[in-house]
C-alpha cells in the first residue's frame, strides 16, 4: 500500500488543504501547533474512521462544518480513493471507497480492502511520539512488550496472560474437581425446570382429557336438548291431545248432564202430575186429623188398659186364693208356712191396688170413648172429603203428597244442579276449544295417541341429565381456567429451558473452544517462538548494527530477554538508555518490516531524544528503507536529508 495524497476538506484547524506524497522518504517539517499531529490524526481517520467520541468532538472544524475528506492510495496495482464524511455520530458517517480508474464504488471496509485492522496498524506501522524510547520503567516492561509482539503480534496481548485468562473461563465453566462450576449450575437449574415441565406436562395431559370430557359433555348437552325439544314438541303434542281429551269428556259430561235434565224433566212431570191428584192433602185441617189421631189413640189406650183390668184382675183372684190357701195351712201348719203367709199378702193387696186404679182410668177413657164416639161421624166426613176410608189410608196419602212434594223439591233443586253444571260445561267447552286452536291450531285425531304423561316423565329425566351435565361442565370450565392458567407457564419453562440448554451447548463450546485455543495457544506460540524469533532477531540485528554502525546484534531469548552481543554477550540494562531506545526502535522496525512491510511506515517525531549522532544513524536507515517503502516522517525539525532522497514537505 502506498498513500498518494491527502486532501484534507475539513478537519479542525484545516480547510482545503491538499498534500501530494512520493514513493519514498516523505518529510512532513512544522513547528509545533502546526497540525502535524492532526495529519497523522486525518489519515487514521481517513482509513478507520473515528475510534470514540471523543476524538469525533477533538477533530470538530473549526468552523463548525463536517469532518471531510479524501485520501488517494495505491495497493496491489489498484489505485483508490478513500472518501469519509463525519456526522454527530457513526449512524451518520459516510464512507465510499472508488477505483479511480473504473469509478466503481466498492462495498466493503478499508480493513477488509486492506486486510489490517485499526488496532494492527497503529500498533506496527503507524508510531507515535516516543513510541520508540525507552520510558525508565526498565528493561523488564520492553522484553515484556517483545514477548508479547512474538506470541500475538500485539505488544499489549500477552500469551500468559491470555491463556490465564483461557483457563480463568474453563475455572469458571467448570470447577478444577469436576464440581460445581457455571455449567453444572445451569444443568441444576435445567434438571429442576424439567421437573417442572414433567408436571405441567401431566397437568397438560389432564388439562386435555378435561378438555375432550367438557366437548363430550356439551355434545351430550346438546343431544339432551335436542331430546328435549323434541320431547317437549311431543309433549304439546300430547298436551294438545290431553286438550282435546278434556274437551271430547266436557262434551260427553255436556250430553250426559243434557240427559239427565231431560230425565230429571220428566221425573218432575210425573211427579207433578201425581201432586196435582193429591193435592187437596197440601190445605188439609191438621188439627181435626190431629184430634182424629188422638181418638184413635184413646181407643188404643182404652184397649191397652181393658186388657190390663183383665190381667189385674185374674192375678188378683190368684193371689186371693194362693193367700186363702196359705192361711189354711197356717192353721195346720203354724210353724212350716207361717214365715211365707205375708209376702202373698203383700202380693194380694198390690194386685187389687193395682186394678182399683185401671178401673178408675177406664172410667175416664170410657167417658171419653163416649165423647169420640160423638165425633166419630164428623170424622168420616173428613175422611170421606179425601176419599179415604180410614185414617190410615188418609195418612198414606197424606205422607205419599209429602213425600211426592219433598221428591219433586228434590228433583227441582237437582235439575237447577244440572242446569248450572250443563252451562259451566259448555263455557268449559268453548274455553278448551278457544285454547286449543290459539295454542295449538287445528287438530289431527292420530296425534291423541301420544301419552303425556310418559313424555312429561321423560322430560323430566332429561331435565335432570341436562342439570347434571351443565354441573359437570360448569366444574370441568372451573377446572380447566385453573388447569389453563397453570400450564401457561409450560411454554416460559420450555423457553427458559432452551435458553438454558442453549446457554450450557454455549459454554460447553466455550469450554471447548477454551481448551482448543489452549492447545493452539501453546502449538501457536511454540510455532511462532521457533519460527519469528529467530527471524526478528536475525531483523533486528540489522537493523540495529545499521543505526548503531557496529557488528553488536541483538540476541533475544526464549524468554524475550534482550541481549548485546559486544564481544560477550551483555544484558540490555547495562547499556545506556540511547542504545536501548536503539534497540526498541530496531526491535518496531523489523516487527514492522516483517509483518507489513508492504504497507507506509508513519512515523511521528520518534528521534526527539537521539542525540546528532544516533539522529544520523537513525534517519540514514530511513532512507535506505524508503528505497524499497514508503515512509512519512512528521517532525519539528528540518534535518540535514539529500532533497534527491526525499520529498520536502513544509506546512
Amino acid at each position: 500500500m502506498k498513500i498518494n495524497s491527502l486532501n484534507i476538506a475539513s478537519f479542525k484547524k484545516f480547510k482545503d488543504k491538499k498534500i501530494d506524497f512520493s514513493n519514498g522518504l516523505n518529510l512532513v517539517i512544522g513547528n509545533n501547533e502546526s497540525g502535524k499531529s492532526t495529519i497523522m490524526a486525518f489519515i487514521k481517520v481517513m482509513l478507520f474512521g473515528f475510534g470514540s467520541k471523543s476524538d469525533r468532538e477533538k477533530y470538530v472544524p473549526w468552523d463548525g462544518a463536517a469532518v471531510f475528506g479524501e485520501m488517494e492510495i495505491e495497493h496491489g496495482n489498484t489505485t483508490y480513493i478513500i472518501s469519509r464524511k463525519m456526522g454527530k455520530s457513526k449512524a451518520y458517517d459516510k464512507l465510499d471507497i472508488i477505483d479511480k480508474q473504473s469509478g466503481k464504488k466498492l462495498d466493503l471496509s478499508v480493513e477488509n480492502l486492506l486486510s489490517i485492522s485499526e488496532e494492527t496498524f497503529l500498533k506496527t506501522v503507524f508510531v507515535d511520539q516516543l513510541a520508540c524510547v525507552f520510558d525508565k520503567k526498565g528493561t523488564d516492561e520492553m522484553a515484556t512488550k517483545l514477548r508479547n509482539l512474538s506470541e500475538s503480534l500485539d505488544e499489549d496481548i500477552s500469551y500468559e496472560n491470555a491463556r490465564e485468562a483461557l483457563e480463568s473461563l474453563q475455572r469458571f465453566l467448570v470447577h478444577k474437581r469436576g464440581n460445581g462450576g457455571k455449567i453444572s449450575e445451569i444443568e441444576e437449574k435445567i434438571i429442576h425446570i424439567d421437573s417442572q415441565i414433567n408436571y405441567l406436562k401431566r397437568k397438560h395431559d389432564e388439562l386435555n382429557s378435561c378438555q375432550i370430557e367438557i366437548k363430550n359433555a356439551k355434545e351430550r348437552l346438546e343431544n339432551l336438548k335436542q331430546a328435549r325439544s323434541k320431547i317437549q314438541a311431543q309433549k304439546k303434542l300430547a298436551q294438545k291431545a290431553n286438550y282435546y281429551a278434556i274437551y271430547t269428556s266436557q262434551k260427553n259430561l255436556a250430553e250426559k248432564i243434557k240427559l239427565n235434565i231431560l230425565d230429571l224433566e220428566n221425573k218432575i212431570s210425573e211427579t207433578q202430575n201425581k201432586l196435582n191428584e193429591l193435592e187437596k192433602f197440601k190445605n188439609a185441617d191438621n188439627v181435626a186429623f190431629h184430634k182424629i189421631e188422638n181418638n184413635q189413640e184413646l181407643k188404643i189406650e182404652h184397649t191397652k188398659l181393658s186388657e190390663k183390668i183383665k190381667y189385674y184382675s185374674l192375678f188378683f183372684i190368684l193371689s186371693l186364693c194362693v193367700t186363702l190357701a196359705f192361711c189354711a195351712l197356717c192353721v195346720f201348719y203354724k210353724r212350716v208356712f207361717a214365715f211365707t203367709l205375708p209376702p202373698f199378702v203383700v202380693l194380694t193387696i198390690y194386685f187389687s191396688i193395682g186394678r182399683s186404679n185401671i178401673k178408675r182410668k177406664v172410667k175416664i177413657l170410657e167417658e171419653s170413648i163416649s165423647r169420640i164416639n160423638e165425633m166419630e161421624e164428623e170424622n168420616q166426613n173428613i175422611l170421606n172429603s179425601f176419599n179415604s176410608s180410614s185414617i190410615e189410608e188418609f195418612n198414606f196419602k197424606k205422607n205419599e203428597y209429602l213425600k211426592l212434594d219433598a221428591e219433586n223439591l228434590n228433583l227441582n233443586n237437582r235439575l237447577k244442579e244440572q242446569k248450572g253444571e250443563y252451562d259451566r260445561v259448555c263455557i268449559e267447552i268453548e274455553r278448551l276449544k278457544v285454547e286449543i286452536i290459539k295454542t295449538f291450531g287445528e287438530f289431527s285425531p292420530h296425534e291423541g295417541e301420544i301419552n303425556y304423561e310418559y313424555e312429561k316423565e321423560q322430560e323430566d329425566k332429561i331435565n335432570d341429565e341436562i342439570v347434571e351435565c351443565e354441573r359437570k361442565i360448569a366444574s370441568l370450565t372451573e377446572k380447566i381456567s385453573s388447569l389453563e392458567t397453570e400450564t401457561s407457564k409450560i411454554d416460559d419453562f420450555f423457553s427458559e429451558k432452551n435458553a438454558l440448554s442453549e446457554l450450557r451447548e454455549k459454554y460447553v463450546n466455550t469450554y471447548m473452544a477454551a481448551n482448543l485455543a489452549i492447545e493452539a495457544l501453546d502449538k501457536a506460540a511454540s510455532d511462532l517462538s521457533k519460527n519469528f524469533t529467530p527471524k526478528l532477531n536475525e531483523k533486528a540485528s540489522q537493523i540495529f548494527e545499521k543505526i548503531t554502525k557496529t557488528n553488536r546484534p541483538l540476541i533475544i531469548s526464549s524468554d524475550f530477554d534482550i541481549n548485546v552481543s559486544d564481544k560477550t554477550t551483555k544484558e540490555i540494562d547495562n547499556f545506556s538508555f540511547g542504545t536501548i531506545d536503539q534497540a526498541y526502535f530496531s526491535l518496531r522496525m523489523a516487527l514492522s518490516d516483517i509483518l507489513f512491510g508492504g504497507f507506509p511506515l508513519i512515523l511521528d517525531d520518534p528521534f526527539l531524544q537521539y542525540d546528532e549522532d544516533r539522529l544520523k544513524q537513525a534517519l540514514d536507515y530511513l532512507v535506505f528503507i524508503s528505497r524499497n517503502r514508503q515512509v512519512i516522517l512528521f517532525t519539528a525539525t528540518e534535518y540535514d536529508v539529500d532533497s534527491s532522497f526525499a520529498k520536502i514537505i513544509k506546512l
